[in-house]
């Protein structure tokens, strides 16, 4: 059914608009919940080109594909793809003022990715960044305070 809704966007809207891009992150994020991330990086990688046409440079709402698909590249085992990435997109939300959560939660990413790396002080520092803001931001039983616990546990434990 989503794949049909991007097709229409696509069909309607044209690969230009912001709002196709939206319908193929969310295609990206429904499939890497079906555990299909083969397909899910592919729609991730569209929706992040789509949105880069459809609006100005370090604008907010591409650093969500951009945050789903390096967080996807380092958790399949691509950290050196994901870094970048990630980096761009804790740059773009610092610039624009996000929500403390916002940017916590792209820092323990990116930790996650510098771990995977071997970079492990400067995963250290991000790891504790991140969770540090989102305890505060959303407490410490919140969904993504859970995963950047999960990061800074396994990070420990290398």
């Amino acid at each position: 059914m989503r794949r049909r809704v991007l097709e229409i966007a696509m069909a309607s809207l044209g690969d230009g608009h912001e709002n196709t891009g939206w319908f193929a992150h969310n295609l990206g994020y429904l499939l890497e919940q079906l555990d299909e991330p083969v397909e899910a990086e592919a729609h991730y990688r569209e929706a992040l080109a789509i949105l880069r046409r459809a609006l100005p440079d370090g604008h907010y709402m591409t650093t969500s594909p951009m945050t789903a698909l390096g967080d996807l590249l380092t958790r399949t085992g691509r950290p050196a793809e994901g870094e970048p990435l990630l980096r761009e997109a804790l740059e773009d939300r610092i610039a624009v003022d996000a929500a403390p959560a916002s940017v916590a939660d792209v820092q323990s990413m990116l930790g996650g990715a510098l771990t995977a790396l071997g970079r492990d002080a400067e995963a250290q520092e991000m790891l504790g960044q991140g969770l540090a803001g989102l305890e505060e931001a959303l407490g410490p039983d919140a969904k993504l305070t859970l995963a950047a616990r999960a990061r800074m546990v396994a990070a420990s434990s290398r």
